[in-house]
């Protein structure tokens, strides 16, 4: 014979769900209760401490506070050599013009008399609107005491191989308070060695 449970099933649902219950709730109270005794354990065996360990943290400590100093001035020392070779670097792009100028002071000599001299790009159109800079030509003008005297201060200026060519643009004489003097301009593109 087959037997027959009277009991409605959501009642016995329910039972089942406690007695789930009660095992969880008896599990979990014993994992506690080994974790507590575990951790117990743990501490009675390694709980004490070692003097050398906080002799070794306090030695670390202040290791790090050294490196962490030492960082902090060599990164300035960083900044500060970095600025130095950006200007380096600024100064070393810049042509010396005060060479060229020794340049032209030694072969004016004595018969040439610089009045003004001026340094400006040349450019040159691209695509469009848009110029680029080709090159620098140096202009002059200056008092000479003749037409020789002019004709080699351009000579001696073609032989300093500085510039691509030397071209007198204007002379004229003119008469100054102590006689007269040939007054000349000249157009010096500077030669491009690149």
């Amino acid at each position: 014979m087959q037997g027959v449970n009277l009991i409605p099933a959501p009642r016995r649902i329910a039972k089942r769900r406690r007695a789930h219950m009660r095992w969880c709730f008896a599990g979990c109270i014993a994992y506690a209760v080994l974790a507590v005794s575990g951790a117990a354990t743990c501490r009675v065996i390694w709980g004490a401490e070692d003097p050398s360990l906080d002799r070794d943290i306090a030695k670390a400590g202040s290791e790090i506070e050294r490196l962490d100093s030492e960082v902090r001035t060599l990164g300035a020392q960083l900044v500060e050599n970095r600025s130095n070779e950006a200007a380096n670097k600024q100064i070393l792009g810049q042509p010396d013009w005060s060479l060229l100028m020794a340049v032209i002071g030694h072969e004016t000599g004595s018969d040439i008399i610089l009045r003004s001299c001026t340094l400006r790009p040349v450019f040159e159109n691209k695509t469009g609107s848009q110029k680029q800079m080709t090159g620098l030509v140096l202009s002059l003008s200056a008092y000479g005491r003749s037409n020789i005297a002019v004709s080699q201060f351009v000579l001696r200026l073609e032989q300093t191989k500085l510039f691509s060519q030397v071209m007198l643009i204007d002379s004229t004489r003119e008469a100054l308070p102590n006689g007269e003097a040939f007054a000349f301009k000249l157009d010096c593109p500077l030669e491009n060695k690149h």
